[in-house]
Formats: C-alpha cells, structure tokens, sequence
C-alpha cells in the first residue's frame, strides 16, 4: 500500500476528470477512504490522517507532563491536498468550520447538502471508489455522485470554500446565503 499526499501546486490547478465516464464522487472522505473496518482489510485513511499531521511534544506549561501536538502539515482550508493512492488521485481540503452540513452547487443551482464529519471534502473518481468495493448505491448515500463524464476546470478553495469550474462548495460564512434556493430544493422532493 503506498499513499502520497501534497499541495496541489499553482501551475496543477487545471484538473481534468472528463475522461472518468463513471463519475465524480462529492463528500467527506472518511466516509469512502477505507479504514480496515468497514471497508475490506485496506486502511488507507489511518495511513492518510498521519500524514496530514506533524506530531510535536511539549511539555504542559504547568511542568507536570508532555503532550503531543498535532499540526496540519499544509493550510487546508486555502491548499488542497491531492491524494495518490491505487494508481488514482483525489482531492480533499478542509472545511471552514469543520463538520456540519454543506451546499453543493452547480451554475448556482443547489444539488446536494453534503454532511461532514471529518472536518473535509473531497472529489473521488468513481473508478476509485468501484475500486475499494462500495457501490454507487452506498456512494449515493454517503454523498453526491456526478454521473456521467466527469468536470474540467480551475480547482481552488480559499477559508473553506472550494471552487472548481461551475462547481461551488461552500463552507465559509456565506454557505447559508442562498436558503430560499435550498428551501426550494428540499420542497420539491429531492
């Protein structure tokens, strides 16, 4: 098993998944990476979240004990992380405010609210989750599949929000700007 994780560099930024005919997958990658537990035996998301963190001992400022602390090992929420693994890429960054639930749109349009729990997000190929075994029924539910070829375009996130060609995440103060879009949405039945 064998993870790289860096910066997606300035002049890497294009990123092109229009040939991935399966789709993109949208959400927080604790939910698909696998973990040895409920995945097959891979745990893949241990290995990544180690190295997404320096560990640094201290000791206490009362004297009394050493303590550890953990530091991002780049600025997530303004970086995103590309992600190598089984010979595939994938990019993830943090959210503003860590977990919590967040608006997926495309050309403005609301089509998913995407729970968290890690604290991130992320754009899987779906050809890496058929990969690691879940299905496009379990992916679905974990969260947003774009069906078809997948998107090309400029990819960047600044203080949580993630923009990439019409693709908006948005997970900073304004996430909740648009209630009367989402309101429409969720009246509708989706």
């Amino acid at each position: 098993m064998e993870i790289k994780t860096y910066k997606l560099e300035e002049q890497d930024r294009y990123v092109d998944f229009r040939s991935y005919a399966d789709g993109i997958w949208f959400g927080d990658p604790c939910y698909v990476v696998p973990d040895g537990f409920n995945h097959d035996t891979k745990n893949y998301w241990e290995t990544l979240v180690d190295m997404m963190y320096t560990k640094e001992t201290f000791t206490h400022p009362d004297g009394t004990e050493n303590c550890v602390r953990h530091t991002e090992t780049l600025d997530s929420q303004n970086e995103i992380r590309v992600v190598e693994v089984d010979d595939e890429k994938f990019y993830m960054w943090s959210t503003a405010f860590g977990d919590g639930c967040y608006p997926l749109t495309l050309n403005n349009k609301l089509v998913d609210k995407l729970g968290v729990d890690a604290g991130c997000l992320s754009v899987v190929p779906m050809k890496l989750l058929n990969l690691w075994g879940i299905s496009t029924e379990e992916a679905k539910r974990l969260g947003y599949i774009h069906e078809g070829p997948g998107n090309a375009g400029w990819m960047s996130v600044e203080l949580g929000d993630f923009h990439w060609n019409n693709w908006d995440l948005l997970t900073g103060p304004n996430h909740d700007e648009d209630e009367e879009d989402e309101e429409e949405y969720w009246n509708e039945g989706y």
